[in-house]
């Protein structure tokens, strides 16, 4: 986590380069990821440096299938069968019918699928994508929805230290700075 004179130069000369935000950005990742009671605090750092020196490129819709048991009792095989040709179970299970005081009942797992739409503002650099959650995208028409089965995750081994992630994030606060991208 030794930071580059060249970096340290560039903080004192009021300079951000592309290379220096992906590095702070992926630091801030990692140590929300590490470090969970901050989790929070990186987290809103990781935003302010998003929505202050990048334009988000997309959005990104993952879609999370979960699957939920509910058990029920039923009346008779008849009624098992109805329940198997419903389309709106992804699965029905009966069992063999048991004795419930005078009445005869089936146990039955009824398996749903709920399906949760999640958003993320993508925000791309030269070597990384970070995202920044959404509740939706109505917000964003203008941009580009691209629907992903998982979001990308960066592999940025090298980190920098906590001080030159609070003296980048310092250093964009004040509004006096010069942010220099990255060549294509």
């Amino acid at each position: 986590m030794t930071t580059k004179k060249e970096y340290k130069k560039n903080l004192e000369n009021g300079i951000i380069t592309e290379e220096m935000l992906e590095l702070v950005l992926c630091s801030l990742d990692e140590r929300a990821k590490r470090y969970k009671n901050k989790r929070e605090q990186y987290n809103e750092q990781k935003k302010f440096l998003l929505t202050t020196l990048l334009k988000p490129t997309c959005v990104e819709k993952t879609v999370e299938t979960k699957l939920v048991v509910e058990k029920i009792f039923l009346n008779s095989e008849e009624e098992c069968e109805k329940y198997k040709k419903n389309p709106k179970f992804y699965n029905v299970i009966c069992f063999s019918p048991i004795q419930v005081g005078e009445k005869t009942v089936i146990p039955a797992d009824i398996i749903l699928k709920e399906e949760t739409e999640k958003y993320f503002l993508c925000y791309k650099t030269k070597n990384c994508v970070f995202y920044l959650p959404i509740e939706n995208s109505d917000r964003y028409s203008n941009l580009p929805i691209r629907t992903v089965d998982r979001l990308k995750i960066n592999d940025q081994k090298e980190l920098v230290s906590a001080q030159f992630c609070k003296k980048l994030i310092e250093l964009a606060k004040s509004g006096n700075y010069q942010h220099i991208p990255a060549d294509e």
